[in-house]
């Protein structure tokens, strides 16, 4: 009965997927399914978060491999009210196909659950690696393989994990309860899954030891980690799927999302940000490396889920910008370690108050002070002052905290890669890849 119901499943996610009428016109012969497709997704960057980064990293070549796709076009990326989205509903659009409301992983508006790209290629015969930089039951990676009617069932969604039978899971660990986590750790290993937390427990991996699920704890952003050999990064990550699973007889489907991206631009903090996009960079350049080992059956993909924080650029970014590499969460970790701590934040802020220009970040200053010791806010968004003072020099200016409707960019490489040229609503982008993957029927 589990497995007539699956079956069903997968049938109405290829429909979905497909978007096909009743009557379907004789089609031309299929071109053969693409054997290698990565699927890269950065969080939160528009068209704006990779110039800033191209201007300041030219001695570096920080978004070289992005910069490398030849293929260009454009998404919508409004949810299903057609309103601004945000990291669920729009991580199912680029998982399944489909648009939802707001919050919602992998179901439709009405409850009804659909399948991603993902579980397709894996039904299809295919290895499967979801990559992220984000907790592994965040809403854009559970997207590919969870269902749920609330990004925020952190524990409901991580017990998806030892039943989605992909190949190679990787990213920060999964947030969810102690016990809960205690949970799906056994489970994965009753379904013999190898778990590992250390960089060197990630490059020792063989074929051998698949199924992984490879996770570390939480760190800092790109930009302020003071110890790097410790933590594997998105690269790293990114490079150990290939290497395990580019011997599978049918190949893969590999998906990477750049979520730390998202997490600097909420912050409006430039050299976060920018930290950010090199590392997804990073793993693209893993990726276009066996692209141009293998070019005739490799297709890349990359997109973004949402632009986040809607910076204007007045003009070119000095790479002086970089010279300072404190981000918000720097400044946050110095000031919990310090025995004065209080009394560091309240100089900070009355350091500011001089030098801050707007009324509204004088008077939200005023307040800062005021606070009582209990009510003081975080040392993060104290020095977001500081990063606004700063990036406004260097002609960067945030206009929002939150998520932007402005459409993302799309970039291609490989065969069928023209595709994805011109502008379309974000769903298009897993309909496109599942046609070149033979999951369904090129359009006639």
């Amino acid at each position: 009965m589990k497995k007539i119901l699956v079956m069903l499943l997968i049938a109405a996610g290829m429909a979905i997927l497909s978007g096909a009428a009743e009557n379907t016109p004789e089609r031309a012969p299929a071109p053969p399914p693409l054997k290698y497709i990565f699927y890269f997704i950065g969080d939160g960057m528009g068209f704006e978060h990779l110039a800033m980064t191209r201007d300041t990293g030219k001695a570096v070549a920080a978004t070289a491999a992005l910069d490398a796709l030849p293929w260009r076009g454009t998404a919508r990326t409004g949810n299903v009210e057609g309103t601004t989205t945000d990291s669920a509903a729009a991580g199912t659009a680029l998982a399944c196909g489909v648009k939802t409301r707001n919050g919602r992983v992998a179901m439709l508006p009405d409850g009804t659950y659909v399948d991603s790209i993902a579980k397709l290629a894996k039904f299809q015969g295919r290895a499967v690696a979801i990559i992220t930089s984000d907790a592994l039951n965040g809403a854009t990676p559970s997207a590919f393989y969870a269902h749920s009617d609330s990004r925020k069932k952190y524990d409901e969604i991580a017990r998806w994990l030892p039943v989605c039978t992909f190949d190679y899971l990787a990213g920060s660990r999964f947030t969810a309860g102690d016990e809960t986590r205690a949970e799906v750790e056994q489970a994965l290993r009753d379904v013999d899954y190898t778990l590992t937390t250390t960089r060197e427990e990630l490059q020792k991996l063989s074929p051998e030891d698949l199924p992984v699920v490879a996770t570390h704890k939480w760190e800092n952003y790109a930009a302020d980690i003071s110890n790097p050999a410790e933590f594997p990064r998105l690269a790293d990550y990114t490079g150990k799927a290939i290497e395990l699973l580019s011997d599978h007889p049918a190949g893969f489907l590999i998906v990477v999302e750049g979520a730390r991206i998202d997490w600097g631009a909420h912050a409006n903090d430039a050299v976060a940000t920018i930290g950010e996009v090199r590392e997804f960079n990073a793993a693209v350049t893993k990726a276009l490396d066996f692209f141009y080992a293998h070019p005739e059956e490799t297709l890349i993909v990359v997109t973004a889920d949402h632009n986040t924080g809607a910076p204007q650029l007045a003009g070119p970014i000095s790479p002086d910008l970089l010279k300072d590499r404190r981000t918000h969460q720097f400044y946050a970790k110095v000031l919990k370690a310090s025995p004065t701590a209080d009394a560091d934040i309240r100089e900070l802020l009355a350091e500011l108050q001089q030098e801050v220009g707007e009324e509204a970040e004088k008077k939200a200053l005023e307040q800062l002070i005021a606070s009582g010791k209990k009510e003081l806010p975080n040392a993060a968004r104290i020095t977001a002052f500081q990063q606004a003072r700063r990036d406004r020099e260097f002609g960067i200016r945030w206009t929002t905290r939150g998520h932007a409707p402005a459409p993302v960019p799309v970039m291609a490489i490989g065969p069928g890669a023209e595709t994805f040229s011109g502008t379309y609503e974000n769903t298009e982008i897993p309909r496109k890849i599942s046609r070149l993957m033979g999951i369904i029927s090129p359009e006639p």
